[in-house]
């Protein structure tokens, strides 16, 4: 191709074509042909060499950024261009494990920039000055670094930066433990990208997610971010994204104990590390491969692997993050090798440098591991240390991390014969609610056979109410819940009645920076049209007949709390107008008054019809509707979700020991199976109301059987038992049609999709079933 470029300029065109086209290795040979062959103005040679720098980072050819952009960073360059190069130099240096030179080079940046007025190029600098200052363990002094530069890209309104800043402090949050606030941030970050289209940088971002992400517990979430990730970075050609994708794959294998797997993407990651043989991504693909062996007890090959990492961790930064989260594990190395004295040495140096690094996250790993070398030698401190390490994993909310170290905790006071028995069972039973919620509630190794069966996923809201799933679709519902807490939208939760709206409004205030404050439920069906405006918005004296004082409505009176208001969908019309007003202004004006009060409170929004079939028969506001519809929660009624039955009737009837008997209750056969196959069209409220009742009914005994269920249940069992093949065919057949008919609102093409048919083949089901009404 070089032949037909006669001109520098079209050498120069063709080269930036390729690299906004992400073809980067044919761009840096055109940009570096460009530097050696071409004469070019200071302004062009600028430019160029700050493309080829840019196509050598996406490359992964860091060690050569320095070589082309030095020439950059001369005083005969103005301090902006000074400035950019010196950033880009920080960047390459931070990926080599250079810290103190990048830390130098940025903070030669930021003095550059810091009395212009250049604020997109001071961000920039101030982030990756960010970066360096949290992989030298300096956190606090990176969360300034990060907070100026989000402050200098909202000063220009720069969408791309600010992103790249949320994305910067999602990394210190995950560092610090707060792996829920750094969903939140990642996920901002990752939207922004995605919507403008920046492809390379959306790929980290992506990876950075996927970790938060594994560590909160959302391990679907984690799984589609980190490959989407590596999928993104293999097409704009980020090997360091790549590997470091693999990296993430590989750690939430190790956790879901699919080793295989996780050993094959640590060596894929470790060979695209190899070219850069002690940057960060090598040593963390070789500590993968170390927790791989380790885990599959090959502790002689584990602690190979971890000397290694730990060798070139201590090259990049001495008391950095990747020292103290590998000398723990190579202490549980040495734990299995017999080598206690080396291993006590190497978790007590772990578990101080992260405590100097202000990251609680891997102190509480290094203080698990401390315990079970403390215990191997006989030293009683392990039962302070492995409750220390319990307390910090509980704040964090940190789901496998506190599961592996309840298991821990009951295996190490059970060995040496500390604390009550009942605490090793109650050990063991929190570690298998967490597991069952992780999905892994078959594999809990040494668990005693006295303890119940998995739990289903249990949150516990702050109000005692325990809120439980089983079925994919609420434990993603939960999951949500716990995003949405993170951050400041209103939220419209539908679903029938029964099936839990006000818990997951709980959830979302109690999971988030909120939860210190108030929790308001009001019921618009509840309270009379006439006394509705005047218990949300307040009024003054006088206002009306009987107000002889001021009082302040519930939207006020919450202050910075939680509003929930349910049944929106009944609430008058003109209410719904004033509460529009309310979400587009943030202000309440209490009856009787003309001077507005600011509206502090989040507010949350519940419906049990469809407010989208209400505004088209014209029973709902649509610009309420609108402004209500941005995020909403559709919660599944029970009878979608049969996996949910069964963990619910085992936890009422736990929770019904001691009311009626002291005994705990079963069922009989034919209880169960018409209990799961009722629909219950009342959901939640009504199965915990007949098991509330049965248990009283069945106090005898304890044997719930048919006869004490209601005459709904059992006519519906006695029905379906006794019918033939062709009877149960047809009336599964009208069941899943009125169903599909249902969540299709009456669209029988859509229905035809829900239940895989064509149209055609519906309405004749239709008709033959006397379905046409």
């Amino acid at each position: 191709m070089d032949h037909h470029l006669r001109t520098g300029s079209e050498r120069a065109y063709a080269a930036d074509i390729q690299r906004a086209a992400d073809l980067n290795t044919e761009a840096i040979e055109q940009y570096a042909e460009l530097l050696h062959s071409s004469p070019l103005d200071s302004h062009e040679e600028e430019r160029i060499r700050f493309a080829l720098a840019d196509c050598l980072v996406r490359s992964g050819r860091l060690a050569e950024v320095e070589a082309v952009i030095a020439a950059l960073t001369g005083d005969k360059h103005a301090p902006v261009v000074r400035a950019r190069a010196l950033t880009q130099i920080v960047r390459a240096k931070i990926f080599l494990g250079n810290l103190d030179e990048a830390q130098k080079a940025g903070e030669r940046a930021v003095k550059l920039l810091q009395t212009g007025a250049e604020h997109a190029h001071l961000s920039d600098a101030l982030r990756w000055l960010g970066h360096t200052l949290l992989q030298a363990a300096r956190p606090m002094d990176a969360a300034e670094s990060y907070r100026d530069s989000l402050a200098a890209a909202r000063r220009i309104d720069d969408q791309e930066r600010e992103a790249h800043a949320h994305g910067a402090l999602g990394s210190l949050y995950r560092q610090l433990g707060l792996c829920r606030e750094a969903v939140g941030h990642h996920r901002r970050s990752s939207q922004q990208l995605a919507e403008l289209g920046v492809r390379d940088a959306l790929a980290a971002e992506l990876l950075h997610l996927g970790l938060a992400e594994l560590y909160v517990g959302q391990w679907l979430s984690a799984g589609d971010s980190l490959t989407d990730g590596m999928r993104l970075a293999a097409e704009v050609k980020r090997s360091r994204v790549v590997a470091l994708c693999h990296v993430g794959i590989s750690r939430l294998r190790l956790r879901q104990l699919r080793l295989d797997e996780a050993a094959e993407s640590a060596e894929e990651a470790r060979a695209i590390g190899d070219g850069a043989h002690r940057a960060r991504t090598w040593v963390l693909a070789t500590e993968s491969i170390g927790d791989v062996e380790l885990t599959r007890g090959n502790a002689a090959c584990a602690s190979d692997a971890f000397e290694s990492a730990l060798s070139a961790a201590r090259e990049i930064s001495p008391t950095g993050d990747l020292v103290y989260e590998i000398e723990w594990r190579l202490g549980l190395a040495y734990l299995e090798l017999g080598r206690l004295v080396e291993a006590d040495e190497l978790c007590r140096d772990a578990v101080n440098l992260a405590r100097a690094g202000s990251d609680p996250r891997e102190t509480g790993n290094a203080l698990s591991a401390l315990a079970r070398v403390q215990a191997a030698r006989g030293d009683d401190a392990f039962f302070d240390t492995i409750h220390e390490a319990l307390t910090i994993f509980r704040e964090l909310q940190l789901p496998w991390e506190l599961a592996e170290t309840y298991l821990t905790a009951a295996r190490l006071c059970r060995e040496a014969n500390r604390g009550e028995p009942g605490a090793w069972l109650a050990y063991e039973h929190s570690a298998r609610r967490l597991r069952a919620r992780l999905g892994l509630e078959a594999d809990v190794d040494g668990a005693d056979p006295t303890v119940a069966s998995p739990e289903p996923m249990t949150v516990v809201l702050e109000n005692g109410v325990e809120l439980l799933a089983r079925s994919p679709s609420m434990v993603r519902m939960i999951e949500t819940a716990r995003d949405l807490a993170q951050i400041d939208n209103t939220v419209l939760i539908q679903g029938e009645t029964g099936t839990g709206k006000e818990l997951i409004a709980r959830l979302i205030h109690d999971d988030g920076p909120r939860r210190e404050k108030p929790f308001v439920a009001i019921n618009c069906a509840a309270i009379a049209e006439s006394l509705l405006e005047s218990e949300l918005f307040g009024h003054r004296r006088g206002a009306f007949t009987g107000a002889d004082r001021d009082r302040r409505g519930h939207l006020v009176a919450a202050g910075e709390g939680t509003v929930f208001l349910d049944e929106i969908d009944k609430a008058p019309a003109a209410l719904q107008a004033k509460l529009l007003r309310v979400l587009e202004d943030r202000q309440v004006l209490p009856v009787g008054s003309s001077a507005p009060v600011p509206l502090r409170a989040r507010l949350l929004f519940a419906a049990n019809r469809d407010l989208q079939s209400l505004v088209e028969r014209g029973d709902f506001l649509p610009d309420l509707f609108y402004r209500l519809a941005g995020i909403k929660l559709v919660l599944p009624p029970l009878r979608e979700r049969p996996e949910d039955v069964s963990a619910l009737v085992r936890f009422v009837l736990q929770k019904m020991e001691g009311v009626h008997r002291d005994e705990p209750y079963v069922l009989s056969k034919s209880a169960r199976e018409a209990i799961q196959a009722y629909d219950w069209p009342g959901n939640v409220r009504e199965l915990r109301h007949v098991l509330e009742a049965a248990t009283f009914f069945a106090r005898a005994d304890g044997v719930i059987d048919l006869l004490h269920l209601p005459e709904a249940i059992r006519s519906t069992y006695e029905r379906d038992r006794f019918y033939g093949l062709p009877q149960l065919i047809e009336q599964l057949e009208r069941r899943e049609i009125v169903r599909a008919l249902e969540r299709s609102e009456g669209n029988k093409t859509q229905a035809a999709r829900i239940l895989g048919v064509t149209r055609k083949g519906l309405g004749d089901r239709i008709r033959r079933l006397g379905l046409e009404s």
